[in-house]
């Protein structure tokens, strides 16, 4: 009778101290073809060595990338960046070829034969991919499961909020990274309700609308300085899904160009244009839901739902600031 033999278990790697941020880089990887000064909050500033070049010219193949995906671990506190031109499926045929040692087969875009190198002891299924500048996306209980578990680790090593937004049996749902991780994973908006980021952005105006009220005919700049940066928390607040609110980059850059005048000058006036005024970014808001809540498209009413919960409430709430 034959014997089964089993494959060896990969031998363990000794653990790498995390970083004083709470992650640290799989200890199987390179760290020299990795930056990662600071923190999370400082992703747009990470560089991240493309082996594969899967999504990216055959060029560019072998050279340090921004970094768009961050794989964090389900199981411990290792974190993986992705270059941009490796993000084929979010980065996990990366993962993959790390782990079969296929990622030592490419340079410069074309395949070298010879002996297959020695697998990482990377195990893909361990990881979710976070994007790292906004959007993420899940389609059903597994998703939200695993992504609400990487958004609490993601938000504790420093990373920003973002939007997650349901496909799927999920579509018309959408709740901040934040949100997510506080409700764990709960999409559920009462009827006639606002759903979280609709709610977070109105009470954000209320905010607004008082601190500016409040000011008088000649504020002083401690109560300007607070009035500002009230008006810079929201345009971070929607960043990531402005598009989905009325606000595209070009409109997003104007208002923070205008404001940064605004600011230097101390004009509470400008201020109060820049949100409230006719091309304000509260009537811009509530133009384009106004607009958008007429449309017969189905992607139209669930793009709405996902951020305001019952549009004609928000309409009707907006109005009112």
């Amino acid at each position: 009778m034959k014997t089964l033999e089993l494959p060896l278990p990969t031998p363990a790697l000794p653990p790498a101290a995390a970083t004083r941020y709470g992650f640290r880089l799989h200890p199987a990887l390179d760290a020299s073809k990795y930056e990662m000064p600071g923190s999370l909050a400082n992703v747009r500033r990470w560089k991240a060595w493309c082996y594969v070049g899967n999504d990216c010219p055959a060029e560019e193949t072998r050279t340090m990338q921004d970094v768009g995906y961050v794989m964090v671990s389900l199981v411990d506190d290792t974190i993986i960046p992705i270059a941009r031109g490796d993000e084929h499926h979010r980065g996990y045929d990366l993962l993959h070829d790390f782990s079969t040692g296929e990622y030592m087969n490419y340079g410069a875009g074309t395949r070298r034969r010879g002996k297959r190198a020695p697998g990482l002891p990377i195990n893909p299924r361990d990881y979710v991919p976070v994007w790292s500048h906004g959007t993420n996306y899940v389609y059903g209980p597994k998703d939200v499961a695993d992504m609400t578990v990487a958004l609490r680790k993601w938000l504790s090593y420093g990373g920003r909020d973002g939007i997650v937004i349901g496909a799927n049996d999920l579509r018309g749902k959408a709740l901040g990274s934040r949100d997510m991780v506080e409700r764990n994973g709960d999409f559920t908006v009462d009827p006639g309700s606002l759903a979280p980021l609709g709610a977070a952005i109105y009470a954000q105006f209320e905010k607004i609308s008082t601190t500016l009220v409040a000011l008088g005919p000649t504020p002083d700049r401690i109560a300007m300085t607070d009035a500002f940066q009230q008006v810079f928390d929201l345009l971070f607040m929607v960043d990531p899904f402005g598009y989905q609110i009325g606000l595209d980059q070009a409109r997003k850059e104007d208002a923070t160009q205008r404001l940064r005048d605004a600011r230097k000058s101390a004009d509470s006036q400008a201020l109060w244009e820049i949100v409230f005024g006719f091309n304000g970014l509260k009537n811009v808001m509530h133009k384009y839901l106004r607009d958008e809540t007429e449309k017969a498209w189905a992607w139209s009413r669930d793009h709405l739902r996902s951020i305001w919960g019952d549009p004609d409430l928000a309409i009707d709430m907006l109005g009112r600031l």
